[in-house]
């Protein structure tokens, strides 16, 4: 198993990594046909832990407590002689330690992405990133939470969605995992260290009608097709898609890592934002209720946007053909980098000539194969279904050419069943 870790916390003299992205399997390439989350948690004491959760429902399964030999690797960010980290510091009333807030705020116009260390405990990457005026707030959603003192991860399973202002302001809420419950809020005044990645740079800005303002679809395309990642800044926020869709001369991401506030450092009731921005200046909004199918409202606008590519290199290690076959690269080496550290970013290519990209949530190395999971995907039409709801679209593609989906409606412990394809994918690494 292969985790990209969203949130590290410090436990007396260890670290521990946890992460909701994970889906039970039955086999390397098919997820369970019982739709269970898996809540992972790894710690430098070679402790871990695995909760599990049925899809849609407050059920907490037996969790497994496991000793294991645990790799960790990290990533340097790459800086500018000009903007050394932490880019900007300051105290829990909002006051200056370290740094420039001028910077950090330019550095968030460029498309940057931005981390914080709080109390010198947790690291986080943002989720969202929002200008408040001559502030910075950041939000993260994907976060458990955790028993005090102990670390364990809290049964029943609740999110603890979080914003954190230049202010100085921690705001919390905690929201049960698979029903709409909300437990209770918090507000800490803390600590924050800001940390921004520089190597991001623009590759295109398109107006509200989807003009092209400045550089190029055909670049945007083709940093997609090379595995770069990809962030989006559209009115006062900039996120990194949780996935790309090319379809023909359309270029669409789906923004889900959010909720949905009515001011900046202000949720509102415990809302899902979901939204898909595309180069053609379209941005479609769904509000749902966090932990059921209760639907809110949407909306269907136009925005001018700003797309934003990783430069980090990244490198083809291997592609597959939809029937397994090796057309370029090597399983091997594949598997080799996986193995050491390397991040993974897959470009599936569908018969209809659709295109999808998204870095995987969790990666498992078996018997020569490879297979990714995508956790952050969601199906909002389907006109062969009457009555259809917006659904997960979990999903698992593999080296042997196989793509299978396992559709489960939101909020609800409700299928819509598995789809399988045999698809041609772009297996790309940066390490």
């Amino acid at each position: 198993m292969y985790l990209e870790a969203p949130y590290v916390i410090k436990k007396d003299n260890d670290y521990c990594a946890i992460t909701p992205f994970v889906i039970m399997k039955s086999q390397l390439d098919t997820l369970h046909w019982d739709g269970i989350m898996m809540l992972t948690k790894v710690c430098t004491d070679g402790q871990a832990y695995v909760g599990r959760q049925t899809l849609g429902t407050g059920n907490s399964l037996t969790g497994v407590e496991l000793l294991r030999e645990i790799i960790w690797f990290t990533r340097k960010l790459p800086e500018d002689p000009g903007l050394v980290n932490p880019v900007y510091y300051h105290r829990p009333d909002g006051t200056r330690l370290q740094g420039s807030l001028i910077n950090l705020r330019t550095s968030l116009q460029r498309g940057k992405s931005i981390k914080t260390s709080i109390s010198s405990r947790t690291v986080s990457s943002y989720e969202r990133l929002e200008r408040d005026n001559c502030n910075v707030v950041g939000q993260t959603v994907f976060r458990l939470g955790l028993v005090p003192v102990s670390l364990d991860i809290a049964i029943p399973a609740h999110w603890l969605p979080t914003l954190y202002s230049t202010t100085g302001s921690f705001k919390v809420m905690r929201w049960n995992i698979g029903e709409h419950v909300h437990k209770f809020d918090t507000s800490i005044p803390s600590y924050h260290k800001w940390f921004v990645d520089v190597c991001w740079g623009l590759a295109l800005k398109n107006s509200d009608s989807g003009a092209t303002l400045s550089g190029s679809f055909g670049s945007l395309k083709a940093h997609i097709l090379n595995g770069r990642r990809i962030r989006v800044q559209f009115d006062q926020f900039t996120m990194e898609a949780d996935n790309i869709v090319i379809s023909g001369s359309k270029t669409t991401a789906q923004l889900l890592s959010q909720l949905d506030t009515t001011e900046p450092m202000v949720f509102a009731a415990g809302h899902w934002k979901w939204v898909r921005l595309s180069t053609d200046g379209s941005i479609l909004t769904d509000i749902y209720e966090m932990g059921s199918a209760a639907y809110i409202r949407n909306s269907i606008a136009s925005t001018a946007a700003s797309w934003f590519v990783q430069r980090r290199q990244w490198a083809t290690a291997l592609v597959t053909s939809s029937t397994g076959t090796v057309i370029n690269g090597s399983k091997t080496d594949l598997a080799n980098a996986i193995r050491n550290g390397s991040s993974l970013r897959c470009v599936v290519h569908f018969d209809n000539n659709d295109i999808l990209a998204f870095t995987a949530d969790h990666i498992e190395v078996k018997d020569g194969d490879v297979a990714a999971q995508l956790i952050r995907y969601i199906q909002f039409e389907d006109q062969s279904i009457p009555g259809f709801m917006p659904c997960w679209k979990l999903t698992v593609v593999c080296t042997n050419g196989k793509y299978k989906q396992s559709r489960w409606v939101v909020g609800e412990h409700t299928t819509y069943g598995e789809k399988q394809f045999n698809v041609k994918t772009t297996w790309l690494v940066d390490h």
